[in-house]
């Protein structure tokens, strides 16, 4: 048992040493990373065209209903206007 203890820690240092296999693990890594940063660059991309689309479409809503609104103070305060964005 000692034995197959000392031969894998002898083929550790080995592996450590070796020049391929650091490149290997190297590679490994840098690949990992660019798939990872290219899934966050995507799903940054589509949360950026949402919140986008979702202001031009709320800037459409508003434009078109905020005459009624002028009209009445009551319904021109901030925190009304607040919770139809919310709902919306």
């Amino acid at each position: 048992m000692n034995h197959r203890k000392y031969q894998r820690e002898l083929i550790m240092r080995e592996n450590k040493s070796n020049p391929e296999l650091k490149f290997r693990s190297t590679e490994r890594d840098y690949k990992y990373i660019s798939r990872i940063t290219g899934r966050y660059a995507g799903l940054s991309l589509v949360f950026l065209t949402a919140g986008i689309v979702l202001w031009i479409v709320m800037d459409i809503i508003f434009d078109a209903c905020i005459d009624s609104w002028k009209a009445d103070p009551e319904l021109n305060d901030s925190s009304y206007m607040w919770n139809i964005l919310i709902y919306v």
